[in-house]
């Protein structure tokens, strides 16, 4: 049997388990909160909150422009993304209220975040140390950055019931295999299937 490096192993030998990757943190949506509101400035918590709520990546979400915002859709395009694919991400109200208000406060132009020079794109860099001095201030002494927001858009999502193949589409990616890795995140997988039987009113002979 041979492993994925190549070489020979039986299967009676025991692997090392993998160390967990900082990649592989998922914080509780409490910790999202907390991360959210201890970010230094409101242009920042709406940053994070776009990531968390959208799961874009940080790539991504920093060349989101104005016009990509589709206010009577719920939805925003992803243009050029990983693979440089375009796609849709559907989106709660909640976040294109949220976005409207932003909007109306600090006027971007051009892209939706700006740097203080508008018409700029926010700095990818500012970002991360911005999660980074948020996590302290709140004092989550895990580990993660930026993409750990994808990570948890993700992995709460499965918690609570989304469908795998939607998700596929919304986070962009091209195999499902990379999806379904998330599976192994969730802490609360629902254990129960939501069936269409259970809003059917159906009247049985006794």
């Amino acid at each position: 049997m041979n492993d994925p490096e190549g070489s020979s192993t039986t299967v009676l030998e025991v692997k090392e388990p993998r160390k967990r990757h900082e990649s592989s943190t998922i914080l509780s949506q409490e910790d999202i909160i907390r991360i959210i509101e201890s970010a230094s400035t409101y242009k920042l918590q709406v940053i994070l909150t776009f990531i968390y709520v959208t799961g874009a990546r940080l790539s991504e979400t920093i060349n989101i422009k104005i016009e990509d915002i589709e206010v009577n859709r719920n939805q925003i395009r992803i243009n050029k993304g990983k693979g440089n694919k375009d796609r849709i991400i559907l989106v709660p109200p909640l976040l294109i209220r949220l976005l409207r208000e932003y909007y109306l406060k600090e006027r971007p132009v051009k892209y939706l975040f700006n740097s203080f020079e508008k018409g700029r794109k926010y700095s990818p860099r500012s970002i991360q140390r911005a999660v980074f001095e948020s996590k302290k201030k709140a004092h989550i002494l895990k580990k993660g950055s930026v993409h750990t927001l994808r990570n948890c858009y993700a992995t709460h999502h499965l918690e609570g019931g989304t469908d795998l193949v939607f998700l596929q589409e919304q986070m962009g990616h091209k195999n499902i295999k990379t999806t379904i890795r998330y599976i192994g995140l969730c802490v609360e997988r629902q254990r129960f299937i939501n069936h269409p039987i259970q809003s059917m009113q159906i009247k049985y002979r006794v």
